[in-house]
């Protein structure tokens, strides 16, 4: 019992860790304004902040899971999170925009560490039955962070100003990581023989990890790509400001929240029927977001929905990645977390391309239908025969 408690106590404090690290992300975009003005620069020499951070952070992820597949999850995650806190509150003194941006991509470098471990080891610690509700919670607590990233971050700089914001984020995260320090351990023993390369070849030699990884692609692209531009569409058709937007946004985060609770279990009641379900149960809610013209009364409870959907899909696709690859874990979760960043961003280009040319309407709507297709789709990729599995499994985990 007290050692399921020391996990409990684990796994929410891996959540809050990966909000904080998330919401990172997002927090800066209220800031280059105020840094524009306190540096003198124009907006695309201060966005060079986001881009480093961003940049670095997509890159540096593939280097984290097997590092901690061959180092022991525990002790990469620790530094990757004690790293990223230290330099997260050392750019709240930077003293002008070369050396800010210098200091973000060395964050960036670090927070990349943060996400796919906390996963990983909220996975490979829980028992079978209870993974998918563990991950849940890490994921969902992860994305609750992103989507009130912009109501917190602007709400600390209006109150103080863009120095305290990195101060605060970096705080909690250094915070954080104390008491993880001694909580975590690795439930399976790191292996020495762990090779990047040799790691991701292992997983990538398997048919539902590559099938997997293809329906991460494809909601990044259609799905993740359309996230970054529903404040612009809500302030657009409805007046508010910022500040009520971030809180309207919000709603899709505290569905994923609730979500990561409870996807475990209506996995286990529904089994593979989750998927389609959780694809159109998002559609919905994004749909009926757009056709409402995001007022509140339908935005709200449409970006819930869609929040809701989201998770429970996503978890059921990183709990099945990892069930199947066990011994690498972390692997697993650097591979999902550059395919969602990557994709991500190549969806956000793409879809700002669609909206300067049709507007809103269409990126929305075409996102719903991606993504219910994207649920029907994995209810049908996401078998394997009971024949050949046990032996492609076992040969991953070694």
């Amino acid at each position: 019992m007290k050692a399921e408690k020391r996990l409990n106590a684990a796994v929410l404090l891996l959540g809050f860790l990966a909000f904080w690290a998330n919401g990172d992300t997002y927090a800066a975009a209220p800031l280059l304004i105020r840094i524009c003005s306190d540096f003198s620069v124009d907006i695309g020499s201060a966005a060079f902040t986001v881009t480093a951070y961003m940049l670095f952070f997509g890159l540096l992820t593939v280097f984290f899971g097997p590092l901690g597949d061959r180092y022991g999850r525990s002790r990469i995650l620790t530094i990757a999170a004690f790293s990223s806190g230290a330099l997260g509150m050392v750019c709240g003194f930077a003293p002008n925009l070369p050396s800010l941006i210098a200091v973000r991509a060395l964050n960036g470098a670090f927070a990349a560490g943060i996400m796919p471990l906390a996963v990983a080891h909220a996975g490979d610690s829980a028992a079978p039955e209870a993974r998918q509700t563990r991950i849940g919670q890490v994921m969902g607590l992860m994305f609750l962070g992103g989507a009130l990233a912009t109501v917190i971050g602007g709400a600390i700089a209006h109150a103080g100003s863009w120095r305290a914001v990195y101060l605060v984020y970096g705080a909690a995260q250094f915070l954080l990581a104390l008491p993880l320090a001694f909580l975590l351990q690795d439930a399976s023993a790191p292996s020495r023989n762990v090779r990047m390369i040799a790691s991701y070849k292992a997983i990538l030699s398997i048919p539902l990890i590559r099938r997997t990884v293809g329906l991460l692609l494809f909601v990044g692209l259609s799905t993740l790509g359309v996230f970054s531009y529903l404040g612009k569409f809500t302030q657009d058709r409805t007046g508010l400001n910022v500040m009520l937007v971030g809180c309207l946004l919000s709603a899709y985060g505290a569905g994923t929240f609730l979500g990561g609770r409870i996807a475990g279990r209506i996995r286990k009641a529904l089994g593979v029927r989750l998927l389609p379900a959780a694809g159109a149960l998002g559609a919905a809610g994004l749909l009926a977001f757009c056709l409402a013209d995001a007022r509140p009364a339908v935005a709200v409870p449409g970006l819930f929905l869609y929040g809701l959907g989201f998770i429970c899909l996503q978890s059921s696709f990183i709990t099945t990645a990892q069930d199947l690859a066990a011994g690498y874990r972390g692997t697993v979760m650097s591979l999902a977390s550059f395919t969602m960043v990557v994709s991500g961003a190549l969806g956000t280009l793409v879809n700002g391309r669609i909206i300067a040319a049709a507007g809103f309407p269409p990126v929305l709507i075409g996102a719903a239908v991606a993504f219910g297709s994207a649920g029907a789709l994995a209810a049908a990729l996401l078998k394997e025969p009971a024949s050949g599995s046990a032996g492609r499994r076992s040969a991953a985990s070694r």
